[in-house]
């Protein structure tokens, strides 16, 4: 970021930058909902809310995050072969 802010690479001027921003502050946007999540997650896990049988909580999270893995790694590949 600090490198293309001091090349004064600019969102109306650069198509990769317009999209190295925008997928940035997705990332970003994502991470702070997954860390929410999380956290409310771990809040329920300390008051004993799940059990063997009833953990949908967890599994909600964990589905998130792993799509979230699918999604970014289909982006990084289609970036990196499109570079190409």
């Amino acid at each position: 970021w600090w490198s293309m802010w001091r090349q004064r690479v600019v969102i109306d001027e650069n198509l990769y930058a317009w999209t190295f921003y925008l997928l940035t502050a997705l990332h970003v946007i994502h991470i702070i909902g997954g860390l929410f999540g999380l956290g409310v997650v771990a809040r329920r896990a300390g008051e004993g809310a799940y059990s063997a049988a009833s953990h949908n909580g967890i599994v909600v999270c964990g589905i998130y995050w792993h799509s979230l893995d699918v999604i970014w790694l289909a982006l990084y590949a289609t970036l990196w072969l499109g570079s190409r």
